[in-house]
Formats: structure tokens, sequence, C-alpha cells
């Protein structure tokens, strides 16, 4: 029997997790960024 001793993560889990959190930033990103550009507030313009 093969006893492992490791702590922490591999390098494919790492590789893994990344991958994902660039999908989900790829994804959620233009929205969230189309938002921020939006003014929060629109005042109404007086002649």
């Amino acid at each position: 029997m093969v006893k492992s001793n490791s702590h922490g993560f591999s390098l494919v889990e790492l590789l893994v997790v990344l991958a994902i959190l660039g999908l989900i930033i790829g994804v959620v990103g233009p929205s969230v960024m189309k938002h921020l550009g939006q003014p929060k507030l629109t005042l109404p313009k007086y002649k």
C-alpha cells in the first residue's frame, strides 16, 4: 500500500479551478461592466 502524505492541491486541481473561474468571469464580466458604465441617477434636463 502506498501512503500519500501530500497536503494542498495538485497542479491539475488548480488548473481546473482557474479554468472554471475564467469561464464564469467571461460570461458574467461583460454584463457587469455594462451596468457599471451606466449612470445610477438620471436628472431631468431643463431649458
